[in-house]
């Protein structure tokens, strides 16, 4: 018994753990590519600012315009990577097995004072399941990154 409340234990730490870093990942990339997009229109404005100008130093155009260009695509592709590689979805698996497990901890503590080899074998079997679950909702996004690609 006490094998598969740590272990259901470890689960939930492990995927409480896990959803965070991934949920961080997502929100790091998301407000990287908001920087981007905001550095892009100040850029923008400053290309507008120096067509009012009557004799615009042209190396300043030309330098705002590689610079509108470069951040304008950096935006793109961390936008991108931000939805392609489903860091939000990888955080609410977890965050969902987390929650399992943790149900599962708090089942096998309520029972512990009666631990019947008919209980045991349920706590083992929902571990399982829960497992099974998690991992099969990894597989399917897998092939979905790849054909999103």
């Amino acid at each position: 018994m006490q094998g598969i409340r740590e272990y259901a234990h470890f689960q939930r730490t492990f995927h409480d753990d896990f959803a965070i870093q991934h949920r961080d990942a997502h929100r790091s990339l998301v407000h990287l590519s908001s920087v981007a997009f905001f550095i892009t229109l100040l850029l923008a404005a400053g290309q507008f600012a120096a067509l009012l100008i009557p004799n615009p130093f042209p190396e300043m155009v030309k330098l705002l315009t590689l610079g509108t260009l470069i951040s304008t695509l950096l935006a793109f592709v961390v936008s991108l990577l931000a939805h392609q590689l489903g860091f939000e979805a990888i955080s609410e698996r977890s965050t969902n097995a987390a929650a399992h497990f943790s149900f599962l901890d708090a089942r096998i503590e309520r029972d512990a004072h009666a631990p019947t080899q008919k209980r045991l074998h349920e706590w083992e079997r929902e571990c399982r399941k829960i497992i099974v679950a998690e991992q099969h909702s990894w597989y399917r996004h897998v092939p979905q990154m790849w054909l999103e690609l």
